[in-house]
């Protein structure tokens, strides 16, 4: 009896694991979708090529199938078609409809078989070699239909045949699961060739501006790295060329191809090695002409060329190590290089051990490595975008040398011109009674003195443009504050009143400053704030610092660049300043002042902030104080001033020696807050010009109005 009953236990165990039951797909309600992979698969391999759904459903060629024991099986002889076998136990009790997906695109031929109530089969064909319409679902990957046979077993299979290496598994889904995961899919991808286009209409902007060629090859290689990920995603194949099915067995080397050329050829201009080593020059060089022979062979006479991906991690290779020698050799802009084409290389790397084995061993397939190349080329151009931002700060901080370089020949210029006039003064008294023979000298010095005035006027309109240039323009400030109007009249050609703004995500750093005195002076001064000020807030440990924190590390670097050691210095130079920081997340606004308050309007009533009685730059006492932060909640709605002295300080009315006073120019603010921004500036200026009528302007006129949305 025991031997009966230990016979019948081998019986039963041999018979479970030929019929492989345990392998089974068993669909319930519970679970939205089921992987079919590693065990779940039986792989047979037809090496002629000819075999049909007939032969290979036979009782006889059961043996044939093999049991899948590979992480990722593959069609690794592609001359060979290959027959994949699973079952599906359809358990549902709600009458789900259900499908099963291939999640490789790239297949040129596959035929799906599902079982009909019948005893046969119904047939599907797809392929990247046939026209996108074709498809039995619309859909990037292929989707195939499962038969809606309940509570029985049923086996299906899959022919698939493909000239280069492919992965052969999927996932069965219920409809509900496959619609939400394809929206989602495609939102996902959707702002992903957003971002690659965005960067790439940016850059060729760029182009247009600078007309450095380094920004064009930049925008082909963004853009030709959106090609390579719309070929291997199967959105191009989907949305661009749907009806040339050649064309998509095709694109993925020229998309790599392009990406790799294009890759090589803004690392050369970019990283400047022509100028720092002709080595590493040519090495770039070569590494373009080899990529291109090796592209005209695979579409020629080594067409198996195509699938040794190693070729192109090489080239990124390439380009990293260029990084990095230039990185050395001084050039501070391409350590954001160097990280991005580090990021790039992990996304390439993963992304390809997710679609391919080395010593048996590859990534799971799942959204984050499928995806990962795409997530690396997007955080690639974010830290590529900002490497050339930072090669422009590089280019601006010249810039601003020669600025200075060029105030103080202006400077000494003015001094130069006081000089001849004391001269000629002198001449013309002492020499009343040769006046009549030195008429032809006198003119000669007369036409002189002309042409170095008409140069010293040149020069400050070019100091004019070259301030202009350092200040925010009005759409730079509207991009992120859109209800914002900054009134600027200077009193003489340069400028002593200057505005700076810079938003670092939610923040927006905005600020009037009025500089002691006005014209070449005054302009001097700006500019040594304006650059101080950048260099406090671009610098990451300056990154959470209050307003009043910033006007410190501003004033220290006022008191340091003049040299104003103690009370009894000669230079008593500084700024009134105004600084607010604008949360808009949080609906809070931040603000320090030296001298100038900060007006809110709200609800026609308007409240002031108090700032310190004391400027930028060292007191008279000779001691250094610190500013006082001020935390303001803000509401919908919300008007923000900030301004100069200049504005109600202005000399004018009927006899030209009133001042315009803080109270009158309160008031307008308040009878205009609930205008339009641009009537607002309108009846600000016309109000002022109005004043002056026909006097002089007496100061720099600065008033910046914010308001809040």
């Amino acid at each position: 009896m025991k031997l009966k009953l230990l016979l019948a236990f081998f019986i039963l165990l041999f018979n479970s694991k030929n019929s492989y039951s345990n392998r089974v797909v068993q669909i319930n309600d519970s679970i939205v979708q089921y992987e079919v992979a590693f065990d779940k698969l039986d792989i047979f391999e037809d090496k002629t090529s000819r075999l049909t759904i007939e032969d290979v459903s036979l009782e006889i060629n059961e043996h044939k199938f093999k049991e899948n024991n590979v992480q990722l099986p593959r069609n690794l002889n592609t001359n060979s078609a290959y027959w994949i076998r699973f079952k599906i136990k359809n358990n549902s009790e709600r009458n789900k409809s259900w499908i099963f997906e291939y999640f490789d695109s790239s297949i040129q031929q596959i035929l799906f078989f599902a079982p009909d109530s019948k005893g046969g089969f119904n047939e599907y064909a797809a392929g990247n070699h046939l026209p996108f319409s074709s498809k039995y679902v619309l859909h990037k990957n292929f989707v195939f239909p499962i038969s809606p046979i309940l509570g029985v077993e049923q086996t299906y299979y899959a022919r698939v045949k493909s000239s280069h290496l492919v992965f052969m598994l999927g996932v069965v889904r219920s409809y509900e699961r496959f619609t939400g995961y394809a929206l989602y899919e495609y939102y996902f991808l959707g702002v992903f060739y957003g971002i690659i286009l965005a960067m790439a209409i940016y850059n060729f902007l760029l182009f247009l501006t600078i007309k450095d060629r380094t920004y064009l090859y930049y925008v082909l290689y963004v853009l030709s790295s959106g090609f390579l990920c719309s070929v291997m995603d199967g959105t191009g194949f989907h949305f661009v060329w749907p009806f040339y099915p050649e064309f998509n067995q095709n694109a993925f080397s020229l998309a790599l191809f392009l990406m790799s050329v294009w890759a090589l050829m803004y690392t050369q201009g970019f990283v400047s090695l022509k100028t720092t080593t002709r080595f590493h020059f040519n090495i770039l060089e070569i590494f373009i002409i080899v990529r291109m022979l090796i592209f005209i062979a695979g579409q020629t006479f080594f067409p198996d060329l195509h699938e040794i991906v190693f070729i192109d991690l090489l080239v990124l290779l390439v380009c990293y190590i260029s990084g990095i020698v230039s990185y050395s050799h001084g050039n501070t802009s391409t350590k954001y290089f160097v990280v991005g084409f580090t990021l790039l290389f992990v996304g390439f790397i993963v992304s390809n051990l997710t679609v391919n084995s080395i010593f048996g061993f590859s990534l799971p397939n799942n959204i984050f490595t499928v995806y990962s190349f795409n997530l690396g080329i997007v955080l690639e151009m974010i830290l590529l975008s900002y490497a050339l931002a930072d090669r422009i700060k590089l280019l601006m901080n010249e810039h601003n040398t020669s600025q200075l370089n060029l105030i103080s020949e202006l400077k000494q210029k003015d001094e130069f011109r006081d000089v001849m006039n004391k001269e000629l003064e002198l001449k013309v008294i002492s020499r009343t009674t040769e006046l009549s023979k030195k008429t032809n000298l006198l003119e000669e010095k007369n036409q002189e003195l002309v042409r170095l005035y008409e140069e010293v006027k040149d020069n400050i309109k070019v100091a004019k443009w070259i301030q202009e240039s350092i200040l925010p323009t009005q759409e730079e400030i509207n991009e992120h504050l859109p209800e914002n109007f900054v009134l600027y009249m200077p009193k003489d050609v340069v400028s002593g009143d200057f505005y700076w703004f810079e938003a670092r995500g939610d923040k927006k750093y905005l600020a009037a400053v009025d500089c002691t005195g006005h014209g070449v002076a005054g302009a001097f001064m700006s500019i040594i704030g304006y650059d101080i000020l950048n260099e406090i807030l671009r610098n990451e440990a300056n990154e959470n610092l209050n307003a009043a924190q910033i006007l410190d590390k501003l004033n220290i670097g006022v008191i340091n660049t003049l040299k104003q050691k103690n009370k009894d210095s000669k230079s008593r130079d500084g700024m009134d300043i105004n600084l607010c920081i604008i949360d808009i997340k949080n609906k809070k606004v931040n603000f320090a002042g030296a001298v100038n308050y900060l007006y809110i309007i709200r609800n026609r009533e308007l409240i002031k902030l108090v700032a310190d009685s004391f400027s930028i730059g060292i007191p008279k006492s000779g001691d250094i104080l610190p500013f006082t932060n001020h935390e303001f909640e803000l509401e919908a709605g919300d008007f923000i001033v900030q301004y100069s002295d200049g504005y109600a300080d202005q000399l004018g009315g009927k006899d030209g020696y009133k001042k315009f006073l803080y109270p009158k120019f309160r008031n307008i603010l308040i009878e205009i807050c609930d205008k339009p921004i641009v009537e607002q500036h309108d009846i600000l200026k016309k109000t002022i010009l109005e004043w002056i009528n026909v006097w002089e302007q007496t100061d720099d006129i600065l008033v910046i109005g914010t308001k809040i949305s």
